[in-house]
């Protein structure tokens, strides 16, 4: 059986994450999140407080949102 991991990954606190439209680093944490808490994993993101609350929540992702 595969352990299952807390990871915590840090995105940009200037853009969105997920990115409504352009936003390279922040498309890649988001999509890595998502993967990550899709195979079982306990993540959470540090990201910009602008940031879809409702995006996380749906995909069991722990947001701490910055200033």
């Amino acid at each position: 059986m595969a352990e299952t991991l807390n990871i915590l990954i840090i995105s940009s606190v200037g853009t969105q994450t997920p990115p409504s439209s352009y936003g390279g680093l922040e498309w890649v944490a988001a999509l890595h999140a998502e993967e990550l808490a899709r195979r079982g994993h306990a993540v959470t993101m540090v990201a910009s407080f602008d940031g879809p609350e409702a995006w996380y929540k749906e995909r069991g992702i722990t947001l701490i949102k910055t200033v």
